[in-house]
């Protein structure tokens, strides 16, 4: 069977609609595969479609795995033997989740089942797991810094006729009801550091942006004048409320910018990636390079997106444009990882800003790896997938990372 027919038997085990011939199917496959990598990767990919956005306490996960090992050994008839464990060290904790819903794959367990309460503590404190807290900075225009972690619901501050207020799940809402001309322009910046849970916004033309681990977005507290302008930093996703006497602007790192009257896109503009990418999901923007050219008679580069493309723009003021599929670049704001044809190295850029790594590698990866799952869930779940290629290990130190 193709792993695309395994997967699609798991999950309607997982959803209780599994016939006995297709459990017997499946039960067959485990017995004869003896790719213990692999199916974990396989259990893993099926459990994540199932329960996009839930994961396994290991509490939870022992408590039911006892009980499953109790039933096993009740069973009377099995036409399943045991698979051979390829390594002794195996990982149970960061599978448990997955093995833990699969009773008739269980056998693997059975001649380990003393051993469970101590390894999987033991393996928890090695694990990662996914941002916990709400870390952001919001920096007002007088230089007061408010930590949004530690502040409840309500009216955060009020400058002039301008609100601005903390809502049910941290979102940071600005108000201004009444216009007044008087009221001063200020400038702040909201900061979502590393290993940060992300944020939405919404700005005071109601404007909604959505900001990713470790981004800044710099904006006024009111727009005024004939153009709204703010400068981003990092990676963000945009809902412009529609103005067109008013177009809005957004300054990408100081080497791009992006026009638009309303429309929803996403920006993605690390530091540490080599490219300034806009992906367009709705309506029509302009993204034009800030870069100085060697020819100073030259235009600066500029494209119009239509929905479905991304312009991507170079360390050297180069716009190029094709048309992709923009639920990946705005995966991050649904609570999912999507790789497709990635190298180890974005993989882990993306895994470091989420999870606040440390990463370091003793040798180059040429691997192309495919990988969709949520990001609320532990890190060894992700390493789990990419190491049954074959091709990469993770070895983890607290917080440091290394690619073997």
């Amino acid at each position: 069977m193709s792993d695309q027919q395994i997967i699609e038997l798991l999950n309607r085990f997982f959803q209780g609609e599994i016939t006995s011939e297709e459990k017997e199917k499946l039960s067959h496959w485990i017995q004869e595969s003896g790719n213990e990598a692999k199916l974990e990767a396989l259990m893993a990919q099926a459990w994540q479609q199932f329960k996009p956005q839930q994961t396994l306490p290991s509490s939870k996960a022992k408590s039911l795995l006892k009980t499953i090992l109790e039933r096993n050994r009740e069973a009377k008839k099995s036409s399943v033997k045991p698979i051979k464990l390829l390594h002794k060290g195996y990982r149970i904790a960061a599978a448990a989740s997955i093995i833990l819903l699969l009773g008739f794959a269980i056998y693997f367990w059975i001649n380990r089942s003393t051993k469970i309460n101590q390894v999987v503590p033991q393996l928890a404190r090695q694990d990662i797991v996914p941002p916990q807290t709400l870390n952001a900075v919001l920096t007002l225009g007088n230089g007061e810094r408010i930590l949004l972690e530690d502040t409840f619901r309500g009216v955060l501050a009020i400058e002039g006729t301008v609100n601005i207020s903390k809502h049910a799940g941290g979102q940071i809402a600005y108000r201004s009801d009444i216009p007044d001309h008087d009221t001063e322009v200020m400038y702040h910046t909201l900061t979502i550091p590393r290993g940060s849970k992300t944020l939405k916004i919404e700005l005071a033309d109601g404007t909604r942006v959505w900001m990713n681990s470790a981004s800044s977005l710099r904006y006024p507290n009111l727009f005024t004048g004939k153009q709204r302008q703010v400068e981003i930093k990092g990676e963000a996703y945009f809902e412009v409320a529609k103005n067109e006497d008013m177009p809005f602007i957004v300054k990408v790192n100081n080497k791009a910018e992006i026009k638009v009257l309303g429309t929803h896109f996403n920006v993605s503009a690390y530091d540490d990636e080599s490219t300034i990418k806009t992906t367009l999901l709705e309506g029509s923007v302009r993204v034009s390079s800030s870069l100085s050219h060697s020819v100073s008679s030259s235009p600066r580069p500029s494209v119009i997106l239509s929905p479905n493309q991304q312009a991507s723009l170079d360390a050297s003021g180069k716009l190029n444009v094709e048309k992709v599929d923009p639920e990946e670049a705005i995966a991050w704001k649904n609570g999912m990882f999507d790789f497709k044809e990635a190298d180890i190295r974005t993989i882990m850029r993306q895994l470091a800003r989420w999870y606040d790594l440390k990463v370091e590698y003793e040798e180059e990866i040429t691997e192309k790896f495919y990988v969709k799952m949520s990001r609320n869930t532990n890190i060894s779940n992700v390493f789990k997938i990419l190491e049954a290629t074959g091709a990469v290990n993770f070895r983890i130190e607290g917080k440091k990372i290394t690619i073997i």
